[in-house]
């Protein structure tokens, strides 16, 4: 190890602060301003009630700041909405300080900021309700913990530990930054002072996972009777999310490698456009052991978690925390292009870092090519997906409102999962036609006999209706604008 590798510290001039606001600007005016589809409705509707759950999809932490947010907003749609965009700036302020550090330069923070901002699925998930956010958010306060802790200070080392523990309250996902961490922290601590260092670490993710062992003992499901091996199962139920979160971990994949290393390749390329992979790969070849080791081990971690998880339709989403990592790599790159004596190209490359994402969704989502990318899609369907911007769609809400006021009193309605959490909130939140029963489908649609008022909802993103609907067709009326009535048997 080389002291200069030993917690690099770059220009010391405070600018966080302003990539943090200029980045929450950027967010908040992208923001959409009521309930968005999907995942995004489902976080709303929990954002109306504080019943908080330690099992990984209850996201607790996630759900009391929505909350909270929701009383200050006024709607909790929108405050969950504003949290994402609370937390997407803060963790681009947060990578721009680590890619300073890092790369020892403001240009090597400028573009870790760029890459990871302006990347499409970060981008979008910083404008509605979504998780992600603020996983990436305490993964990086971690890293920049972690970082800080060099200069030996027991208060940085209880602080890093306290930000893994609390996390525990959030996504998972976290546990695969530990072992980069662990790696920094072994290659940077002398020998005789390392079980001193990872005891203070591990005393502090004590005290910050006291809020989860409570949750876990007031809330847990309780086991069921007869089980042979309570921990195990509740390892399973609760940590991993139940059993088909744990067995795709474990190796039950669908895609298997290839399809999925393709799927995912496609993702990456499209969120990191311009020079930023090219920029990656130089920073890993430049960079130091330490700074090498780190953001090796973190890479390595999160790609190999959407890669197993890839049972869902959205397993790009799972690469987002890769996005910073990368973002880092690169900025190390323009750190070294610094040194060497190339400000300008190094200037170039943030500069290009930062138009090439936004001149992509405008040559896609504002011209022909974007509807011929995604040619399943209808055209404005196609252009919503690429734009990552909800600046006053209200789409989503006046949509699914305007199919309930059509439906006839006591209807039973089946509706995908995009639309059919939306009109949950809708009626939860608005009071608005709660006579009609939602029956949220995922794969399969279970019709009943028809008998009474029974229709099925199709959403107006496609040229092609869905496979479940499809499947179904057969006994379906169409009324228009996306309503069926299911006929009688």
């Amino acid at each position: 190890m080389t002291s200069s590798e030993s917690a690099p510290r770059g220009d010391r001039r405070r600018l966080w602060p302003v990539v943090f606001v200029a980045a929450l600007v950027l967010y908040a005016a992208s923001a959409c301003p009521v309930v968005f589809w999907g995942d995004s409705a489902e976080l709303s509707r929990r954002a109306l009630t504080l019943d908080l759950s330690p099992t990984a999809r209850g996201y607790p932490l996630h759900r009391l700041v929505s909350f909270l947010a929701g009383r200050v907003a006024g709607d909790a749609a929108l405050g969950a909405n504003l949290v994402s965009a609370l937390f997407g700036a803060a963790t681009v302020a947060l990578v721009f300080e680590i890619g300073r550090r890092l790369g020892r330069s403001v240009a090597s923070g400028a573009a870790a900021a760029a890459i990871t901002g302006l990347a499409h699925t970060f981008w979008s998930y910083s404008a509605v309700a979504e998780v992600y956010t603020l996983h990436t958010a305490l993964m990086l306060c971690a890293i920049l913990l972690a970082i800080a802790s060099d200069t030996g200070s027991v208060r940085t080392r209880v602080a890093l530990g306290a930000v893994l523990g609390l996390s525990l309250l959030h996504h998972r996902m976290i546990v695969f930054a530990v072992p980069g961490l662990v790696l920094w922290t072994w290659t940077g601590t002398p020998a005789r002072e390392r079980l001193r260092a990872f005891l203070q670490v591990a005393a502090g993710a004590a005290l910050g996972a006291v809020p989860f062992v409570v949750l876990c003992a007031v809330a847990s499901r309780t086991p069921p009777e007869g089980e042979a091996s309570p921990f195990w199962w509740w390892f399973r139920d609760v940590f991993m999310g139940g059993d088909r979160n744990a067995d795709f971990l474990l190796g039950a994949g669908r895609k298997g490698a290839a399809a999925s290393a393709l799927y995912l390749g496609r993702w990456l390329v499209f969120n990191l456009p311009g020079p930023a992979l090219l920029l990656a790969v130089f920073g890993f070849a430049s960079a130091g052991r330490r700074i090498a080791l780190l953001l090796g081990a973190e890479a390595v971690a999160h790609v190999w978690f959407p890669m197993q998880y890839d049972w869902t339709g959205d397993q790009y989403t799972f690469l987002i925390p890769l996005y910073p990592i990368l973002a880092l790599a690169a900025a190390v790159g323009v750190g070294r292009l610094v040194e060497r004596g190339s400000r300008r190209l190094a200037a170039a490359a943030t500069i290009a870092s930062a138009l090439a994402p936004v001149a992509l969704y405008g040559i896609l989502g504002f011209t022909p090519l974007g509807p011929r990318a995604l040619p399943g899609l209808t055209e404005e369907a196609a252009r919503s997906t690429i734009v990552p911007v909800r600046t006053g769609d209200r789409t989503s809400r006046d949509w699914c409102a305007a199919r309930l006021a059509a439906l006839p009193p006591g209807a039973r309605l089946h509706a995908d999962w995009g639309d059919g959490q939306v009109y949950l909130y809708v009626q939860e939140a608005q009071r608005l036609r709660r006579d009609v029963t939602v029956n949220v489908w995922n794969t399969t649609i279970r019709l009943g006999d028809g008998a009474g008022e029974e229709w099925v909802s199709v959403l107006p993103f496609t040229r092609e209706p869905p496979k479940a609907v499809a499947a179904v067709m057969d006994r379906l009326d169409s009324r228009g604008d996306g309503l069926f009535r299911v006929r009688p048997r």
